[in-house]
């Protein structure tokens, strides 16, 4: 099962961070850097919908 979380903090006058951590399955015969990389591309695909959603600029960064 795939799970993500969204934490929104503010940044400061009219900005924000979003941070979203995203976990996928361990998938056998997958090594572990290519589940990272899913984990990364769900993690920006929910950024991207969150920042659709609100009609909202986004930048992203990987901390």
């Amino acid at each position: 099962m795939q799970t993500a979380g969204i934490k929104v903090n503010k940044a400061g006058e009219g900005r924000s961070n979003m941070v979203i951590t995203a976990t996928i399955p361990d998938t056998k015969g997958v090594s572990m850097e290519l589940d990272k990389n899913r984990e990364k591309e769900l993690a920006v695909r929910i950024a991207t919908s969150v920042c659709q959603a609100f009609n909202q600029d986004c930048q992203l960064s990987e901390q």
